[in-house]
């Protein structure tokens, strides 16, 4: 009997521990010429070049991107504000092209870009691959264009951080977004 209660027992808290892990949890990582770059206290040291940041899902997801030179909304994040209160995250979401045919990220200080994937079709990454019950999603970046000042910047001539939060979220009808889970990096280019 007591060895009926144990394993019940564990069967109960291991079922209770994954039922409880967030669905939409995602992972982010950054590599730069195909090598995965370490990331220190959310903060990445890179060269102003092309790079990627990579998302792996457990599942389609979609995520709300606040990318600025402006430290308000990544240290709001860091601090634990709710998603309504974000700076980066006051405006509507400003929706991409398909696939990134851009190879970009916009940044803007009160709106954030909505990337997602839904399936090989329909998503803003520029490459894609399921392996391992995991949706792996590449966005390569090239270019930044500024929306608020409406110009293209180029990688080799950004020496400026870039911040950023991405957020998973659901849309509720009276509360509006509500935020599943949440990530911030940080991006010293040199």
């Amino acid at each position: 009997m007591k060895k009926l209660f144990l394993l019940f027992s564990v069967i109960f808290l291991t079922g209770n521990l994954i039922l409880g892990q967030n669905s939409n949890e995602f992972t982010v990582e950054v590599f730069q010429k195909n090598k995965k770059v370490e990331v220190n206290n959310h903060t990445v040291n890179i060269k102003s070049q092309k790079f990627d940041i990579v998302f792996s899902f457990s599942k389609p997801t979609s995520l709300l991107i606040s990318a600025t030179f402006d430290s308000t909304t990544y240290s709001q994040a860091i601090n634990n504000k709710e998603i309504t209160e974000l700076k980066g995250f006051k405006q509507s979401g400003m929706a991409e092209g398909m696939k990134n045919s851009e190879l970009n990220i916009l940044l803007n200080h009160s709106a954030p870009s909505a990337w997602y994937y839904d399936d090989e079709e329909e998503n803003r990454f520029n490459l894609t691959e399921k392996k391992n019950g995991r949706i792996k999603c590449t966005r390569t970046i090239k270019t930044l264009y500024d929306v608020n000042k409406k110009q293209k910047l180029k990688m080799a001539n950004v020496k400026m951080p870039i911040f950023m939060v991405f957020i998973s979220y659901r849309y509720d009808e009276q509360k509006g977004r509500v935020e599943l889970y949440r990530e911030i990096l940080k991006i010293n280019l040199r």
